[in-house]
């Protein structure tokens, strides 16, 4: 499912607290790029994040799940 029109711009709404954060379409979805790195995804309507280890249990156990 592609993305639903303004989901991007309402997560980037989300996201400015972080700076200047673009969403560059991809394969169906986008890709989540700050200072030219890509730490997050946009596909069907969900957001996913680039996590380190400890960050990814804390997740899990407030019911997130990884992208597969």
């Amino acid at each position: 499912m592609p993305l639903s029109p303004g989901f991007s711009d309402y997560v980037l709404e989300l996201l400015t607290g972080l700076g200047r954060v673009q969403a560059r379409r991809m394969f169906g979805g986008a890709g989540l790029f700050r200072d030219g790195v890509m730490f997050g995804l946009l596909l069907n309507d969900v957001v996913y994040f680039r996590v380190d280890d400890a960050l990814a249990a804390d997740l899990k156990k407030q019911g997130s799940a990884p992208w597969v």
